[in-house]
């Protein structure tokens, strides 16, 4: 992690305030004090975990359920498979061991591959951005690993060497073992780092409820016109949805292609009826742009699947960056990386430039939580990741992030980068003039449908079981203070203050579990 400075974090604040000041950015934030009607902040306690043998009820669940759902992949082990087991050298051994475990339970043998991370800091979001701009000065460090069969053989492509020994599956596909792609039937991605994040109520929450509370999301989406985000950190954004959309989808387009890119895309004949990725309700037409693509507005926020940063603001205008600002080192490295697509006319896009919007993804499981280790160990920042798939939650993706094999072939970039919303409002005007909330204040408003009410009863106390168990504190929304002041500047330091008062113990008990 490239350090930073008690003079460079306030000279970072600092030159926020006067860029937002100038700007007039300060005038969309929030201001002082709390707002009316948002959420309190609830920061749960993490699951008492004794054992390895604690952590094998949501293993059996992971091991065994269907591959290809994306925001819960299963790895759909049968038995008798040769599993080749892929783990960054911060993963806690507990976890590893309780997978281990519940394949061999089922005739599998198992292999494990510790891959060795050349970076032994607590991973920032502009380290990750560094990486991911600058991807060949970090791509060879990442092929390197120690573990059972691998031992010794120094530098190896780890689907290569899978391939050639013959193993049925790869398990551990994570977000950061420099493995290309997210998942396919050969790789499926490890998405638990800690003991918390797998034993945690998200994954053992059940599948028919969380697919109930997916359709009724989409039916929402399925009668779209036009959908229109607020959020109180200055979002305002607005795009359409077309007929031509809906020919893709359905796979009945006369020249888009029915693929768009990623593995869990369900395009083709009668597939519109279905949300198009599991655990990602689109409220945008992911990938799918045209020449008139209308996108317009404001993206604004502080966090990305990384992590926090200085708040950024993004202008768009006919579904591309028209200008962006402020974001701290994140947003400089994402503005180099436009520099450097601007001129490209990349596949299935009208125009120049890596800088299309490409998605707005609602995510649906409520009991999601953010690690509480999340700023003490590699673990546990890794997973900071999974904080987008609480339910209301919402991620938008700028960027080509499909058509790798296109684009790798001609040299070209290709990433996808993100802004997450924790407090939007959603609203869709459907094709017959009615207007829909599918958000409110953070809130999918699906957990309150009659229909997932009554099968969350079969479950236990529709209530809790629809309770959102983790809301961010965000002082100037739903908690006292100054958003820019004391928030937006800088708002890892705020977090890194804010879990360290809530879980001061804990935190320590897991640097001293698994390591810092």
């Amino acid at each position: 992690m490239r350090g930073k400075s008690i003079f460079s974090r306030t000279f970072l604040f600092i030159s926020c305030l006067i860029v937002f000041g100038i700007s007039g950015l300060a005038q969309t934030p929030p201001g002082s004090g709390k707002m009316a009607g948002y959420p309190e902040p609830r920061y749960p306690q993490p699951p008492e975990i004794n054992s390895v043998e604690d952590l094998l009820p949501a293993a059996r669940i992971i091991a065994f359920r269907d591959k290809g759902l994306n925001m819960r992949p299963g790895y759909e082990v049968k038995g008798g498979e040769k599993i080749l087991f892929v783990v960054t050298d911060y993963t806690d051994p507990w976890v590893v061991e309780a997978f281990k475990r519940v394949f061999e339970e089922k005739g599998a043998s198992v292999d494990v591959f510790i891959q060795a991370s050349p970076f032994k800091d607590i991973w920032t979001t502009g380290d990750s951005m560094e990486r991911r701009i600058h991807r060949d000065r970090y791509q060879a460090a990442f092929s390197t690993g120690t573990g059972s069969t691998l031992a010794g053989r120094g530098r190896v492509s780890i689907e290569d060497f899978a391939r050639s020994q013959g193993y049925d599956l790869v398990v551990g596909r994570t977000f950061q073992t420099g493995l290309e792609g997210a998942q396919s039937d050969y790789g499926i991605r490890m998405m638990w780092p800690t003991r918390y994040t797998l034993a945690s109520a998200g994954e053992s929450y059940p599948r028919e409820l969380i697919e109930l509370i997916e359709r009724k999301g989409w039916e929402m989406v399925r009668q779209a016109r036009r959908v229109h985000i607020t959020d109180p950190e200055g979002t305002d954004l607005s795009w359409s949805w077309t007929d031509e959309h809906w020919q893709v989808v359905e796979g009945v387009h006369p020249t888009y292609p029915v693929h768009i890119g990623g593995i869990t895309h369900k395009f083709g004949p009668g597939e519109s009826e279905n949300p198009i990725i599991p655990g990602h309700l689109m409220a945008y037409p992911i990938g799918i742009i045209f020449d008139d693509a209308d996108a317009a507005g404001v993206i604004a926020g502080t966090t990305d699947h990384q992590g926090p940063f200085p708040y950024i603001k993004i202008k768009i205008e006919n579904n591309q960056i028209a200008s962006m600002e402020g974001g701290g080192e994140y947003g400089e490295l994402w503005r180099e990386f436009l520099d450097k697509t601007q001129q490209i006319h990349y596949i299935s896009q009208p125009r120049p430039g890596n800088n299309y919007v490409t998605e707005v993804s609602i995510c649906t499981n409520p009991k999601i939580v953010r690690p509480h280790d999340v700023f003490a160990t590699r673990a546990g920042r890794s997973a900071w990741v999974l904080d987008r798939m609480r339910s209301g939650v919402i991620h938008i993706g700028i960027g080509l992030n499909s058509r790798r094999e296109w684009a790798t072939e001609r040299g070209y970039p290709t990433d996808h980068y993100h802004v997450h919303l924790y407090f939007a409002t959603v609203t869709i005007e459907t094709r017959d003039g009615r207007t829909l909330t599918m958000i409110d204040k953070g809130r999918l408003t699906a957990l309150d449908d009659p229909e997932v009410r009554q099968l969350a009863a079969k479950y236990g106390d529709p209530d809790e079981m629809l309770r959102e168990d983790w809301i961010p504190g965000i002082p100037g929304i739903n908690m006292e203070g100054d958003y820019m002041r004391d928030y937006a500047g800088d708002p890892r330091a705020f977090y890194e203050r804010d879990y360290q008062r809530v879980y001061g113990d804990l935190i320590q008990e897991a640097v001293e579990q698994y390591g810092p």
